[in-house]
């Protein structure tokens, strides 16, 4: 195995290897039947055991080095997490968002969330137009209908945004005459001609579009979802020790509790009522954590 890198918090460590350099497929089972000898070859708390990542595309090596305090009570997790039956109220006042998660994190069920409470609370008409990449496969939980059913059709749906932006500006007589990149363009705009925008994707970084910065996502609610909440708290608050260590300390009791919540009900990420939590910021407003629907 080609160790790639490492995280721990000091209890377990999960180290991270590249397999697809290896002249054959390493597959977790055959990893798995060695997890007893190297326990006691490493002098370690509990067998080692391997899973692949799909997100990372790595395998992942878990070693618990002692026992973690017990975990946080129902009670004390409330203090920094909201319920998920506040989502509903907590996302429906505003209306350009960004949803990130790795896979199978639940970013199309969430992104559907917020735009029924956006619908439910809002005192005007909304009509939602869906443009999603991923029609038909598997992971098609949409219940509103696809405009955009492929990439490039997804590609012609922000042509298909700006044009109604530029509409309602041209009826506004706005004096507006540069278009700005489609994203950037849309992310700025959308608002003062009062159209929502949710845009869905993995990687929570500032960068993942060229040439778009932290603050151009400012503009938008920010809603990342398990550890994609731990990536954006690093680079968006990385200057800012105190906040930084606030937030992960957070992130790392949240995390935990529902990992634990998970494990006791033998559910796994593919499983219906899976346990998930979010990062959710909103211009203006302190950010918090919350449990999902």
């Amino acid at each position: 195995l080609d160790r790639s890198f490492m995280e721990t918090d000091g209890y377990e460590s999960k180290i991270y290897f590249q397999i697809d350099r290896n002249p054959r497929q390493i597959v977790e089972s055959e990893l798995n039947e060695r997890s007893e000898e190297l326990q006691q070859f490493c002098r370690v708390l509990k067998p080692i055991i391997f899973k692949y990542s799909g997100s990372k595309g790595l395998m992942v090596a878990t070693v618990t080095l002692k026992e973690k305090p017990k975990g946080e009570p129902l009670s004390d997790i409330s203090r920094i997490c909201k319920p998920h039956n506040l989502f509903k109220a907590a996302v429906a006042g505003y209306e350009r968002w960004r949803v990130t998660g790795g896979s199978q994190a639940g970013k199309s069920p969430t992104a559907q969330f917020i735009a029924d409470a956006i619908t439910a609370y809002s005192s005007k008409e909304v009509k939602v137009r869906l443009f999603n990449p991923q029609h038909g496969s598997k992971k098609d939980n949409w219940n509103y209908r696809a405009e955009g059913k492929n990439a490039e059709e997804c590609l012609k749906g922000f042509s298909t945004l700006n044009d109604e932006i530029k509409n309602r500006q041209s009826k506004k007589r706005s004096t507006s005459t540069k278009v700005r990149p489609s994203l950037l363009y849309a992310v700025k705009q959308a608002s003062h001609q009062d159209v929502g925008i949710i845009i869905i994707g993995q990687s929570s970084a500032a960068n993942v579009v060229s040439k778009m910065t932290w603050s151009d996502w400012n503009s938008t609610a920010q809603c990342h979802i398990g550890e994609n909440a731990k990536l954006f708290i690093e680079n968006r608050w990385k200057n800012e020790s105190v906040q930084l260590d606030e937030y992960l300390k957070q992130y790392a009791t949240i995390r935990d509790f529902y990992q634990r919540k998970n494990d006791e009900l033998g559910l796994t990420i593919s499983d219906y009522g899976y346990f998930r939590f979010a990062f959710i910021a909103i211009p203006n407003q302190k950010p918090y954590f919350i449990e999902l629907p």
